[in-house]
């Protein structure tokens, strides 16, 4: 029988420490400690000191320690009453049940189907990483390709390896009203803490449709909905008159703008500010999209978890000098992300760094040839190493061909 392994990971002088602990001991032939270089052979320093039925995989990697690994910077917490900085008296703005860094997580394939122990572990990477929320079967996560199986396997998975650590939002991509009333109610049954709804595309509806559309999808889901706007494809752009009708219908607990337009969304009237949290996703250009957000919906923090996070915390903490650095840091890989389909590029990002199968669904295909020099250069000026993916150095804390199993 195969053990199965929870994995912990650390920090310290300068390694990436993989612990291994076995959860199943059947077959397991004892405790090791293993000491890798990229440049030289696995070297066996004997049973793991004073931890029984534990082995360690070391790896020496510089750029991707701190680049993962480092503490995210953190804004100053919210009053414990939920009120909103300098603002006093009756103004009380209710606290979001969702907030900071969420993840709009990709789904890893390998030979054509869902790979289970890939998300597992990208999963729980993301939380140790400093990512406060999961978004699942959302936009990154090729969602038409899923199968209503994997759909439920996927949201099982995220519930049980994030095990109340970080809230599970499941994405609702539809532009069918009827669709989404039945994933929703598969996502609440599922046991997420919450969903994410992609405003109706391609089929361009009026702002009373938009209006009606997540009335009926809202009034019975039983969970908090954040809306998602993508104005590229709804063709509907937000409007502070827009933004107050949906923020007041039921269940709705936030709107994420997913344009690169801002200036619109200035005007919302006290009311509505009251009753709705705005988020954001990255990739702006500026930070000015960040500024008062409750949240960030982010894409290329599938790739660099802490510097999305950190990105946030500094631009809502009001630490504007470290945003804008954090910005332009992330800058190369946001760029490559425009030359290629953003999934396909995530997914073979992640391959270089982290070790997941960089396999997509048709009709997305690879990123080209042309494209991969380019995208290595990018996520080596972010400051994250493609000498060796995290799960290659993960994988050295098996022996004698121990499944990994968070």
């Amino acid at each position: 029988m195969p053990a199965g392994l929870a994995l912990s990971l650390q920090q310290h002088e300068g390694f990436t420490h993989v612990q291994a602990q076995p959860l199943l001991r059947a077959g397991y032939p004892g405790a090791r400690t293993l000491f890798h270089h990229p440049r030289g052979k696995p070297r066996d320093l004997g049973p793991a000191g004073d931890t029984p039925g534990s082995e360690r995989a070391c790896c020496r990697n510089a750029p991707l320690a701190p680049a993962f690994w480092a503490p995210a910077f953190r804004a100053p917490a919210q009053p414990a009453d939920g009120r909103a900085a300098g603002v006093t008296g009756a103004a009380i703005m209710p606290l979001s049940p969702f907030q900071g860094t969420f993840v709009d997580l990709v789904t890893p394939f390998r030979d054509g189907a869902l790979d289970h122990t890939g998300l597992s572990l990208l999963i729980e990477w993301q939380i140790q990483a400093g990512i406060e929320g999961l978004v699942v079967c959302g936009e990154a996560s090729e969602s038409h390709c899923l199968t209503p199986a994997e759909r439920a396997t996927v949201m099982a998975t995220a519930i049980e390896v994030a095990h109340g650590r970080v809230p599970v939002l499941a994405g609702i991509v539809t532009n069918a009203t009827d669709r989404a009333i039945t994933l929703i109610d598969e996502a609440r049954q599922a046991g997420v803490d919450g969903a994410v709804l992609v405003l109706p595309y391609y089929n361009k509806p009026c702002a009373e449709g938009v209006v009606r559309h997540v009335m009926q999808i809202t009034a019975g889901a039983g969970l908090p909905v954040l809306l998602l706007s993508r104005p590229a494809t709804t063709m509907l752009a937000l409007t502070p008159e827009l933004v107050g009708r949906l923020a007041g219908l039921p269940n709705v607990s936030g709107i994420i703008d997913g344009s690169r337009d801002h200036a619109a969304l200035f005007g919302l009237s006290d009311d509505t500010r009251l009753r709705t949290r705005l988020y954001c996703g990255d990739g702006q250009g500026d930070v000015t999209g960040f500024l008062g957000s409750a949240g960030c919906i982010s894409w290329v923090a599938n790739v660099a978890p802490r510097l999305a996070a950190s990105l946030h915390h500094a631009a809502a903490g009001g630490n504007l000098k470290a945003a804008h650095a954090l910005q332009t840091r992330l800058q190369p890989l946001l760029d490559a992300m425009d030359r290629d389909h953003p999934v396909s590029t995530l997914k073979q990002a992640l391959a270089y760094v982290f070790g997941t199968s960089p396999e997509v669904r048709l009709p997305l295909v690879p990123v080209e040839a042309q494209n991969l020099a380019a995208l290595r250069t990018a996520l080596s000026l972010v400051g994250l190493s493609t000498d060796l993916p995290f799960l290659q150095a993960a994988a050295l804390a098996t022996q004698g061909g121990l499944r990994c199993r968070l």
